[in-house]
């Protein structure tokens, strides 16, 4: 059965007045506005208003959003955010890009351990990692253990857009990647963050 929270498979395109429900939730656990949003992913301001265009007045149409930002999104307004000392704090976050909801393994552990100690971003931060490294993901001896089509599928992608991504890799995409593998949402989107 489709649904908007489900894998790319199985996704349905969401109505602009879900994605803007999803959108209020992420923003409010974000401590932002609604309007900021885009910032927090290096986004463009203009494609993140289309996204949920004219939900009050046709909130059924379907969304332009595409997979990926959408189940970032879901993984931001699903975490459970405390504040402690002045500081938000999140915990948890759905996963909606696999298969029970719940992070890969990885299969080359050595591969992941220098990702994570070197390669986990916010948008802030954000540096585009080298080709060589996205192509850890992928592959029998990598990451994810997949296969580059397989990859692209489970985030949503066409393999040939895929491709020409692991190029010229966005913040979005990295994060999908990162989020997939258990890095937690608190480690990719500032949540204490002034916008």
């Amino acid at each position: 059965m489709k649904s908007i929270f489900e894998q790319a498979a199985n996704w349905q395109q969401p109505t602009v007045k879900e994605v803007e429900t999803i959108m209020i939730k992420a923003a409010n656990n974000l401590g932002s506005e609604v309007k900021n949003l885009y910032s927090y992913f290096d986004g463009d301001a203009r494609t993140f208003r289309r996204w949920k265009e004219n939900a009050d007045k046709n909130p059924d149409q379907a969304s332009s959003i595409k997979y990926s930002p959408f189940a970032l999104l879901v993984a931001i307004a699903s975490c459970d955010v405390a504040i402690e000392k002045g500081q938000r704090k999140a915990k948890g976050g759905e996963i909606i890009f696999t298969e029970n909801k719940k992070p890969l393994e990885p299969v080359n552990k050595e591969l992941w351990q220098l990702i994570q100690d070197n390669y986990v971003f916010t948008a802030d931060n954000f540096e585009r990692p080298s080709e060589k490294i996205v192509k850890f993901f992928y592959g029998k001896d990598s990451v994810t253990g997949m296969f580059r089509q397989d990859l692209a599928a489970m985030l949503g992608y066409d393999k040939n857009h895929f491709g020409r991504l692991i190029v010229r890799m966005n913040f979005g995409t990295w994060a999908s990647l990162m989020l997939c593998m258990g890095v937690p949402v608190s480690r990719l989107f500032d949540f204490n963050k002034t916008s």
